[in-house]
Formats: C-alpha cells, sequence, structure tokens
C-alpha cells in the first residue's frame, strides 16, 4: 500500500479498528526501511502519512511507535541536490525595507 491507497482508505483522522491497521501499517513500513537502509530506499512518505494519521488519533500508546518511525525515516530520507546561482547586481538595483537605495 503506498501513501495514496493509506489515505483513501483511512483517510487522516481514521478511528477504531482503521486505527489498529494504520499500527499494523506503520510498524510494517518501519521494519522493512530498517531492512531496506543498507540499500538506501524506503517508502518514507507512507510513514510519515501513518504517523500523521496516528497522532491525529491522540493516543499516548502510539508516541513510541511514531518515535520509532521518525527515527528510522531519518535515515531514509535522501540527500537533495540544491543548486545555488550567485549573481553580481548593481548597487543601484539594491533594495531595504522594500525601497530601492538609488531612490534615497
Amino acid at each position: 500500500m503506498d501513501e495514496d491507497a493509506s489515505l483513501r482508505r483511512y483517510g487522516l483522522n481514521p478511528v477504531g479498528a482503521s486505527l489498529d491497521e494504520v499500527r499494523d501499517l506503520l510498524l510494517l513500513t518501519v521494519q522493512v526501511r530498517v531492512e531496506q537502509e543498507a540499500q538506501g530506499h524506503g517508502d518514507t512518505e507512507l510513514m510519515k502519512l501513518c504517523c500523521v494519521q496516528l497522532f491525529n488519533a491522540g493516543s499516548l500508546d502510539d508516541v513510541l511507535l511514531i518515535r520509532q518511525a521518525k527515527s528510522a525515516s531519518m535515515d531514509g530520507i535522501p540527500a537533495k541536490a540544491v543548486q545555488v546561482w550567485i549573481q553580481e547586481t548593481p548597487a543601484d538595483s539594491w533594495a531595504v525595507g522594500g525601497f530601492l537605495t538609488a531612490d534615497k
């Protein structure tokens, strides 16, 4: 099951037996993530959704499970490439507080 299917099935506020299913799904996803950690992939989006669903339920019993999932997902987030462009801008184009410094 992916995050879209889980969201359609349980919504953001699952109740009753659905909460047990979300807990089981999160446990399974965490276990899979831990096993796949060395390979560099896992379903972190589904883990995040399950955490939100359990958090919204407000049960203190889920705190440790959510913490475990967050710890596992931190390792599952791949580094993202970022490009930074640096461009020289003439001083008469600078602005401070929303006003061009050339207008002062």
